[in-house]
């Protein structure tokens, strides 16, 4: 190591006989745990559904198929709760869906084909609730997906047959296929009003409990969220995550237009700084719902996987998050994510006539005569109007993920859409003085990023000058005057 450097994001330089490093804190963030299977300091299951966390720090993760794993932190080690034929205490199955503490020292599992699990904190006994053929009062199917607890301490059940609601005294389930059907619901959760919110394959439906009315929309979701300013949101298989009144259903969607990672949105989560954060099919997103502001983050930034699962998403007592994937899970403070910088600049890094890269040259008739970086003017001739300019963003984080825009003054009317190209080609331009305008595009960022701007002109061929046009013009009226000369000699 020869030297190093901290720049003012953070990032350190490091210098060495090999070459240039970037050790780049940015990406040192996310906090990632997977699976080894016969391993107790891994997973014992790849891909997570749920979390849950204890009084005692210990995180509780619902897996595919490898039954509840408890990490604890300060040990760096996990304990497995699966299902076990020879134990009549263990779990039902191992696909878990959903967790739910009760506030009385509870919590439910919700299980795939396995009905629900209530697991006693303090005995460590294990009741079992599942669909009965000829018990009217059992659960509606044994295939739970999600778990939720009103303002009442009532609980909601969503099944592939419908909702249930657990009653206490009687223990047993009310189904309610007047309201729900018997529908696969996806999700249900309960709003600050205590209204119910349950998905099913293709609709939101919301049901007020206390008169009975019910509102639904056609809708293709997969979870629901309130934030802490009481706005309803919906995270959809398709069209990104959608505002939601009760009344009147969807306001307004952001999708990967606006700057979302993915339109199949999964999970919704809220930090300390009002900043939503979205789980995605292809990564996860920050959002600022004031601003319409999106910073994304994919596995090129430290997450595990982009591919994340439904349902698995919890933000801890200390704001920690955590999201699982198809490959474990990740967690992190969402308060040490550096803002993405938008005050980069940027640089020509190439030109190309005809596909060749063009050399600075000290010849009178050069295009270059000092870097493409350096140069704030082209002059080319009528011949080299078939010409490609290469750019950069000076991010080097991250730069794949660099979005450009550009439009050529003089010839282009508007900005061209937003990409991952950072190459401008252009072919059979005519003569002319052109402006060449590049800019870095962050969808959602309010503040307008400094763009770079060369000058091009092309000149025209010598015919098409205003010294050739003159001098033809100039050897036409000579040749007239001498025709005219010559015919007035002729008749004397």
């Amino acid at each position: 190591v020869l030297d190093i450097f901290h720049d003012v994001r953070g990032e350190t330089w490091i210098g060495t006989r090999g070459g240039l490093n970037l050790l780049a804190r940015s990406k040192q963030v996310f906090n990632n745990f997977s699976a080894l299977p016969g391993d107790n300091n891994y997973l014992n299951s790849s891909i997570i559904y749920a979390f849950w966390i204890d009084k005692n720090g210990k995180i509780y993760i619902g897996t595919e198929d490898g039954g509840i794993n408890i990490f604890d932190p300060n040990l760096g080690e996990y304990e497995y709760l699966t299902t076990n034929e020879n134990d009549p205490n263990s779990i039902s199955q191992n696909c878990i869906k959903a967790f739910l503490d009760d506030g009385k020292g509870n919590l439910w599992i919700g299980t795939f084909l396995g009905g629900i699990d209530v697991l006693n904190l303090t005995t460590g006994r294990i009741t079992n609730y599942a669909h009965e053929t000829n018990n009217p009062g059992s659960l509606a199917d044994n295939r739970v997906w999600d778990l939720s607890i009103d303002k009442n301490g009532e609980i909601w059940i969503g099944t592939s047959q419908g909702v249930d609601r657990f009653d206490s005294e009687s223990n047993s389930f009310v189904h309610y296929p007047q309201i729900f059907g018997s529908e696969h619901i996806t999700w249900i959760e309960t709003d600050s009003d205590n209204n119910i919110w349950a998905g099913t394959t293709d609709e939101v439906i919301i049901y007020n409990q206390f008169t009975d009315q019910i509102n639904r929309f056609k809708e293709h979701s997969r979870s629901f969220f309130e934030d802490s300013k009481n706005r309803h949101w919906i995270a959809t298989f398709d069209r990104g995550i959608a505002a939601y009144s009760k009344s009147e259903g969807p306001l307004s969607y952001y999708n990967e237009n606006d700057g979302l990672a993915n339109n199949q949105a999964l999970c919704i989560l809220e930090d300390s700084d009002y900043n939503l954060w979205i789980s995605t099919n292809n990564g996860l997103s920050k959002f600022n719902p004031e601003s319409g502001y999106f910073q994304n983050f994919s596995n090129n930034d430290g997450l595990q996987n982009n591919q994340f699962c439904y349902g698995a998403a919890y933000k801890s007592d200390s704001g920690e998050m955590l999201f699982g994937s198809i490959s474990g899970f990740n967690t992190f403070n969402p308060r040490e994510i550096i803002p993405f910088d938008s005050n980069v600049p940027i640089v020509l890094t190439d030109l190309k006539i005809f596909n060749k890269t063009v050399k600075i040259s000290n010849d009178k008739k050069a295009v270059l005569t000092k870097s493409i970086s350096e140069t704030s003017e082209l002059i080319l001739d009528y011949s080299q109007n078939v010409f490609t300019i290469e750019f950069a963003a000076l991010n080097y984080v991250n730069s794949e993920n660099n979005l450009y825009s550009y439009y050529l003054e003089g010839f282009n009317r508007d900005w061209n859409e937003p990409s991952k190209t950072h190459t401008a080609t252009y072919t059979n331009l005519n003569p002319d003085e052109y402006l060449l305008h590049i800019k870095q595009v962050i969808p959602g960022n309010p503040v307008e990023n400094p763009e770079l701007q060369i000058k091009i002109i092309i000149l025209p061929p010598f015919w098409k000058t205003g010294w050739f046009r003159a001098l033809i013009l100039i050897t036409i009226a000579f040749l007239i005057y001498t025709l005219v000369r010559f015919f007035i000699n002729r008749e004397k």
